[in-house]
């Protein structure tokens, strides 16, 4: 008995082992074979490596290069420029989720390696905690710009769970030699024909303070001024006041207005204001986009607004959400762009009148921690005299 359930079994089992081998012979045959399931496994792979690439593609630095004709004719000569490097959204954290180092240090080198005249930081150095700007302590230290480094605060440089964050975040940046502007206004009153080597200064707060003046309210205007450098406060804690600053410029047709403000939505309440180059962050470019779509945030927010019980389903879509409404203008959240001057009326003014320029840099950093299709950026600008002719950068 024992040996006739003993064959029992073992013919068992080879029916067995004969019918897994049917069905593994028919499930490949049906994914290779059949149009249906073969175009489906084509689709899922052809994604899968359309999102690695996006992945990987965003993991590298994007250097942009802007030329415009902004500064008074004859500041330089022929093909002679001010030359400004631009960073933006650090949001560095301790465990480097946001901000790798390798990304820091590559960006700190080529911005270092291009010697521009000044170098101008425009907000969100931080994530979320203040001590974290002790990593970035020693990439500000290294910094180099003749002319100075300046920087705005953006809205992660205060947050409310940290009272002091912006206390800590300004007291560190200007330990590092970065002066930092909020409503304030300069006038560059230097001589920019004289070009030396970047490494003699890189804070205004040595010999290149000579070069700066203050404006106040009521101030006459210096002959000596080639242009305006001016820092907005971030407008999600209400320190956005341009009203401040811009009306008391002593106005010149001839000398450009370079604006700091870290959230581009401001462009919309400077358009009343000259403003020759506005320089803004905060929105990362969007962080996850498309080819040929552009970034996926504001369709989220519209599918949101108009079902706003998606937003509410779990922790992730209470993230996009938010993501999704922190840039109310998406059209702006990186590139060059001409805003419409307007009256205070809001009122566009005629159609000969010059717009504004905003350009919007795509970070560094990010939060939450993820780039698709969205390469972390170094803006470097040219900027010439009225009557140079365009030549390649």
């Amino acid at each position: 008995h024992a040996y006739i359930r003993h064959q029992k079994n073992r013919k068992h089992q080879r029916e067995r082992g004969r019918i897994s081998q049917r069905l593994c012979q028919i499930t490949t045959k049906a994914m290779f074979f059949s149009p249906t399931v073969s175009i489906g496994a084509l689709g899922a792979l052809l994604l899968s490596l359309l999102v690695w690439y996006g992945y990987v593609h965003s993991l590298r630095l994007s250097i942009s290069c802007t030329e415009l004709a902004l500064l008074p004719n004859n500041t330089f000569p022929p093909h002679g420029a001010l030359t400004i490097v631009q960073l933006s959204d650090f949001h560095a954290s301790a465990n480097e989720v946001h901000l790798p180092q390798s990304l820091l240090r590559e960006a700190l080198h080529q911005a270092n390696q291009s010697q521009p005249d000044l170098i101008l930081l425009t907000g969100d150095f931080i994530d979320y905690d203040p001590q974290s700007m002790e990593y970035l302590r020693q990439s500000l230290l290294a910094l180099r710009a003749r002319l100075g480094v300046f920087a705005v605060l953006g809205n992660h440089d205060d947050k409310a769970v940290h009272l002091s964050a912006k206390v800590r975040v300004r007291a560190v940046l200007e330990e590092c030699g970065v002066r930092v502007l909020e409503n304030e206004a300069l006038a560059f009153v230097g001589d920019l024909t004289g070009r030396k080597s970047s490494s003699s200064t890189k804070s205004p707060t040595n010999q290149s303070d000579s070069l700066w003046r203050t404006v106040l309210p009521g101030s006459e205007f210096d002959p000596a001024t080639k242009f305006y450098l001016v820092g907005l406060g971030d407008p999600y804690r209400g320190y956005f006041a341009p009203e401040q600053v811009l009306p008391h410029l002593p106005q010149q047709e001839n000398i450009p207005t370079l604006v700091m403000s870290h959230n581009p939505d401001t462009a919309a309440r400077l358009a009343r204001y000259r403003v020759d180059l506005q320089l803004s962050g905060h929105s990362h470019g969007g962080q996850i986009r498309l080819p040929f779509v552009g970034p996926l945030l504001p369709y989220f927010g519209r599918l949101f607004d108009t079902f706003p019980v998606l937003a509410t389903l779990n922790k992730t879509t209470q993230t996009i959400w938010r993501q999704a409404h922190t840039v109310n203008n998406w059209t702006w959240a990186s590139g060059l762009h001409n805003v419409p001057r307007t009256t205070d009326e809001q009122q566009p003014l005629d159609q000969d009148t010059p717009c504004n320029r905003l350009y919007t840099n795509r970070g560094l950093g990010t939060h939450p921690p993820l780039r698709l299709f969205c390469e972390p950026e170094l803006s470097y600008f040219r900027l010439t005299n009225h009557n140079n002719k365009r030549r390649p950068i």
